[in-house]
């Protein structure tokens, strides 16, 4: 394989190819080297049993789990001293659901000659889908999620009423090291397929309930068939029926997407109906239903992201207004009641006891500490908080024995910040996963004046300096809603564009990330940029485990 070769697949695997032919790769500063996979942590604070402790203690990490923990406890022979002397060590979060790569759409029905019966595919009914054998076959950047806090995701498709089976995974860089359980679950959205059956919320809980009931009729036929042939027909049924049985066996939960107030109640009365265990993911508002959920034993997932921010209004004491400013008035008021509930519904449904945690989704959870800092600055309790990111959705998914909290024989997963973490200005500094620790510098939390108003759409024209010399390329960055979608290439091949949908803007930083994959070789690429006002940039671009590498550039024009 030849740097010209590589240079026609993506510019960004040209230093990355000189690197290992000249023996020379970068140190990748933000992991520990691997000379062992034994560490030990002196001398932090650790939020154990509900509360972070008042005395320093120790943690030894031995083959991905804790071994040891207690003032008292000792530097094992060749564990690896980590540097973290008086900071604040979390289990680090659990991501109940995300969507970290997007399962193939068709799009082409044309050959399809009756609507009402299309194939699975087509319909977006794909239980037999399976993330875990995805995963090793695709690569998928996780390092976002883990500069967060995350841990431990359950990652999912997200395409179609019934996307495919989930795989719950450590949050490593390596994939041989991701495994965490084998316990696998389905996900339902009341997605129609548009154009086909089931092509409305109504034909996706029909269709559901079909496939559901075949799937318990083929169970009971295949344990009648396997006790005696005599009389009893061979069991037959599709690959998305089969898919569905550990459900109907209870083997599996049906985590349950429902985006709208109505659709709560639909989920509710599925379970309700067909008796399967199951979780509602991103419930957007609960206000009036929580006795429902409450009484269906539904656990909630909110979403990380919070519902956009509402101002509250001000009335002007003595103030004398007109009927149309009044009418305004009384609606902006109820528009701040509205935000204000669903900022507290987290908190109400923790006070009704029901078990509640957090899901990124499409999102990699950037915005998680502001989102948890706005629920703790109305009501909230600290512990409350962090028990929602830790050990609840640990046994929502059914893995509180390996991790979810700071205990012996648990899995490392930790994450280390320089002060408490819902204290002001705080920064993580260490992500700890399995065998695998990465460090990370303390954010600026301080923005320069007017950074927040920096639009950053438009082309721009950029330098990255490698260890090959200097390459050259555009970033063409539009809006996508209230989100953004960015388009990189090189210079010298234009045609050569990779295209990512998954950006995250705070202030004047901008994150994302993407992976290049040629023949056996695969490196993840993570892409951060600062604007310097409105035509300028730089930033750093890491390329897997061969460095960080200075990027510069200027803004050239606005989107084509």
């Amino acid at each position: 394989m030849t740097i010209k070769h590589l240079k026609s697949v993506l510019f960004v695997l040209t230093f990355v190819t000189a690197c290992i032919y000249e023996g020379n790769s970068q140190v990748d500063y933000d992991k520990y080297p691997k000379a062992s996979n034994s560490y030990f942590i002196k001398d932090v604070y650790a939020y154990t049993n509900g509360e972070m402790s008042t005395s320093m203690t120790n943690i030894v990490i031995k083959d991905g789990f804790i071994s040891e923990i207690g003032p008292r406890v000792k530097q094992p022979k060749g564990a690896i001293p980590l540097e973290l002397d008086s900071m604040y060590v979390y289990p680090a979060f659990i991501d109940v659901l995300s969507h970290p790569l997007k399962s193939e759409e068709k799009k082409d029905r044309d050959d399809v000659k009756f609507p009402g019966l299309p194939s699975d595919l087509i319909a977006g009914i794909t239980p037999d889908q399976s993330m875990t054998v995805k995963l090793k076959s695709e690569k998928v950047s996780l390092g976002k999620m883990r500069e967060n806090g995350f841990g431990i995701s359950q990652l999912a498709f997200d395409h179609g009423m019934l996307p495919g089976s989930t795989s719950i995974v450590l949050l490593a860089d390596a994939t041989d090291a991701r495994g965490l359980t084998e316990t696998t679950n389905q996900v339902l959205q009341f997605k129609g397929a548009g154009g086909v059956y089931p092509n409305t919320i109504i034909g996706v809980m029909a269709k559901f309930r079909d496939l559901y009931r075949n799937a318990e009729a083929y169970d009971s036929n295949q344990k009648a068939y396997s006790q005696s042939a005599t009389g009893v027909s061979l069991p037959t049924s599709s690959q998305a029926i089969a898919a569905l049985v550990p459900l109907t066996q209870g083997k599996e939960t049906l985590y349950i997407r429902t985006k709208k107030k109505l659709n709560n109640y639909r989920a509710i009365q599925l379970k309700e109906e067909l008796g399967f265990n199951a979780v509602l993911i991103d419930p957007v508002d609960i206000t009036g239903i929580e006795q429902d959920l409450k009484d269906s034993r539904l656990p909630i997932v909110f979403s990380t992201t919070m519902a956009k921010e509402v101002k509250s209004p001000e009335r002007v004491k003595d103030s004398t207004y007109s009927q149309l400013d009044l009418e305004t008035l009384e609606l902006k008021e109820k528009a701040f009641d509205a935000y204000m509930s669903r900022v507290n519904q987290v908190n109400r449904a923790i006070d009704l006891e029901i078990p509640v945690a957090f899901a990124s989704l499409e999102k990699s959870g950037s915005d998680i500490k502001e989102s948890m800092a706005l629920m703790v600055e109305n009501g909230m309790l600290e512990s409350d908080a962090i028990n929602a990111l830790t050990m609840s959705p640990a046994k929502i998914l059914g893995i509180e024995k390996l991790a979810g909290s700071i205990a012996k024989q648990k899995v490392a997963s930790l994450m280390i910040t320089d002060k408490p973490y819902f204290e002001e200005k705080s920064n993580i500094r260490t992500m700890i996963v399995g065998t695998e620790v990465h460090e990370y510098e303390a954010k600026a939390k301080d923005k320069k004046e007017g950074s927040s108003d920096i639009d950053p759409v438009g082309k721009w024209s950029f330098t990255l300096e490698t260890p090959g010399g200097d390459d050259t390329g555009k970033i063409i960055i539009e809006p996508a809603g209230d989100q953004y979608t960015v388009t990189i290439y090189q210079d010298s091949d234009s045609d050569d564009q990779k295209v990512i949908n998954d950006v995250d803007l705070e202030g004047s930083n901008m994150e994302f990330g993407f992976s290049v994959t040629e023949g056996s070789m695969s490196v993840n690429v993570e892409v951060t940029l600062e604007f310097l006002g409105e035509n300028e940039l730089e930033g750093n671009v890491k390329y897997g485990d061969f460095g960080t590498f200075p990027l510069m550039g200027d803004k050239t024009s606005a989107p084509e």
